[in-house]
């Protein structure tokens, strides 16, 4: 089984209004939605889930989890909470079956929260998550 960061998660641009914060949501679908003082801006970088090129054989399972929450930072020295989830496939600790030859490749798209509390610090926001593969 290979499972390989195929594309990063991006929240798109976006405008904190006031000191009051809110949310940023990615869907795994692409979708975006935003709470509190947020402000969603129809401009470049677009949106987009994470996405994972996964190979599992024919007759193997394998149960994928991540991490529920991590961090990302900027180059200003801010950093803000990113929660996880869900996948197309459901919430946290996935459950693929290979059904193909060992090449097949399934496509695991991963959404996520951006979680702002005040005014964050403007900038480009970086960081990882991992995704751990228990292999049955």
């Amino acid at each position: 089984m290979t499972i390989t960061a195929a594309q990063p998660i991006n929240f798109g641009a976006f405008s904190v209004t006031n000191n009051s914060g809110g949310t940023v949501t990615v869907g795994w679908d692409g979708s975006r939605t935003a709470t509190g003082s947020i402000v969603l801006l129809s401009m470049s970088p677009n949106p987009q889930p994470a996405v994972f090129a996964v190979k599992l054989c024919q007759g193997r399972n394998a149960n994928l989890s991540f991490p529920a929450t991590s961090t990302l930072i900027n180059n200003n020295g801010g950093s803000i909470s990113i929660e996880i989830g869900p996948s197309e496939k459901g919430s946290n600790g996935i459950f693929l079956t290979g059904t193909k030859d060992c090449n097949y490749v399934t496509t695991l798209r991963v959404g996520g929260t951006l979680i702002i509390k005040g005014k964050a610090l403007s900038g480009t926001y970086t960081g990882d998550f991992y995704v751990a593969i228990n292999q049955e």
